[in-house]
């Protein structure tokens, strides 16, 4: 992985308390990759072998433009602030894949694969406006208030081709090649309220949104609009009784599906396996209840988080075969889910130069869906451990080992092996940090 960025910008704080900003930043990050899969057919009419190889390149190159403005009414009190910014993406990308007979061992045995190829243009336009207003009318009182609009464009265009060995030509894949675009407006208003009620603070919060998507299939000439309003309440309440730091907190969320998994044209294809989305696919809500507990023990930092969170019309996956043996994969909104667990963390220096961050993730997970005309009915006790280890040599020099466990994980049809990651990097700043170098090495 290759990235270059370009940052830069402006500030200006005015008497009375006022205040402008003005940045803009650009870059590029490549992103090649390979995969190969050895795979075992087993049919009654057949017993295949084949190794699949697939070779990717990501070339992202992006820019973006803030700007914000604050005015003062009352300095420390009461304030209006606006801010609007723009992002242009491009993500131009590759895939090649080569899929080759071979034997029980796997090792090729002809010269003809089959191949495919991918082109696919990619186009991102995004741009936010937002206003605040922030009132403190009391020593202990806040009113906050405010409204935001964010408005999102995709563009695609997908091209796949095969490779046509008895006329030495590539042909275009009608089946998979198609253009589409996504447009989406989500507008949104929000208040929120905070005082103190005798030895608690409490906030109360209402967010609506209102979104309004729009995918055009200009390949299958369809629209699939989706318009809906949504409230989003949330509260929180807090106490602290000495050195222990005790928080309630409700709210409800949302997740809304991306581009890829609304597109009913396949994004993946080979022989054994298809993956595309469903332009029906609606947001996931999450209802989520928290109970906290901070203390710091002598010069350790502990934090215990308790959770439930329970999603409906939940994002799955979906895969069935059809009548060749083929892998079919979509998405839908399959299920209801929970989440029920603890989790604790820690930050500990056992020296200057070094600190710890050891975290521990205990929850329950439940679904209860159907999919494919079946029911759908698990749950499983899961568990992920996490430890980072920063290592600060002087004021400008970093290294950060990080190591995380996943124990086994369950979908409504899927079971995930447990996986352990690695990652390192390290970083040296220049120049009275004016400057710095970064070098990372992830999921080892």
């Amino acid at each position: 992985r290759d990235q270059y960025t370009l940052r830069m910008g402006v500030d200006h704080e005015f008497a009375g308390g006022d205040a402008i900003s003005l940045s803009a930043n650009g870059g590029q990050v490549k992103i090649p990759r390979n995969f190969t899969f050895d795979v075992h057919n087993v049919s009654p009419t057949q017993d295949l072998y084949q190794v699949i190889r697939n070779t990717f390149d990501l070339t992202a190159t992006y820019w973006s433009a803030t700007g914000y403005y604050k005015h003062a009414f009352t300095p420390g009190v009461s304030d209006l602030t606006m801010e609007g910014s723009y992002t242009r993406v491009t993500l131009p990308y590759t895939q090649k894949t080569r899929e080759y007979t071979s034997d029980a061992g796997f090792t090729v045995l002809g010269p003809e694969p089959g191949s495919t190829d991918q082109d696919s243009d990619v186009g991102r336009h995004e741009a936010r406006f937002k206003i605040n207003f922030k009132d403190k009318l009391s020593e202990t009182a806040t009113l906050e208030s405010g409204l935001q609009s964010d408005y999102s464009i995709r563009n695609y265009d997908v091209s796949i081709s095969d490779y046509d060995w008895s006329g030495g030509a590539w042909v275009t894949n009608t089946e998979l090649t198609n253009v589409y675009d996504m447009t989406n407006w989500v507008h949104g208003a929000f208040v929120t309220w905070a005082d103190v009620l005798g030895e608690f603070q409490y906030q109360l919060g209402l967010r609506a949104e209102y979104m309004d998507r729009l995918l055009t299939q200009k390949t299958l000439a369809e629209d699939y609009a989706y318009d809906r309003l949504d409230w989003f309440p949330s509260f929180s309440l807090a106490r602290k009784l000495g050195e222990h730091q005790l928080q309630l907190s409700y709210s409800r969320r949302i997740n809304r599906p991306n581009e890829n998994l609304l597109n009913p044209f396949p994004f993946y294809s080979d022989r054994y396996l298809v993956s595309a989305g469903n332009p029906r696919l609606l947001p996931e809500y999450t209802h989520s209840l928290e109970l906290n507990y901070q203390k710091m023990f002598g010069g350790v930092y502990v934090s215990v988080q308790t959770y439930g969170r329970f999603s409906t019309n939940s994002m799955w996956q979906s895969m069935s075969a059809d009548s060749t043996g083929r892998m079919i994969n979509t998405f839908g909104n399959f299920a209801e889910t929970s989440n029920i667990g603890a989790e604790i963390s820690a930050s500990w220096r056992p020296a200057t130069w070094l600190r710890l961050d050891p975290n521990v993730n205990l929850f329950n997970y439940a679904v209860d869906g159907e999919a494919l005309g079946v029911n759908l009915e698990k749950q499983a006790f899961t568990w992920t451990a996490r430890l980072s280890a920063t290592c600060t040599f002087g004021p400008s020099t970093r290294l950060q080992a990080t190591g995380m466990y996943l124990s086994q994980r369950i979908g409504p049809q899927t079971e995930t092996y447990p996986m352990f990651y690695l990652s390192v990097s390290a970083r040296q700043e220049f120049l009275d940090r004016r400057v710095s170098l970064t070098l990372q090495a992830q999921n080892l």
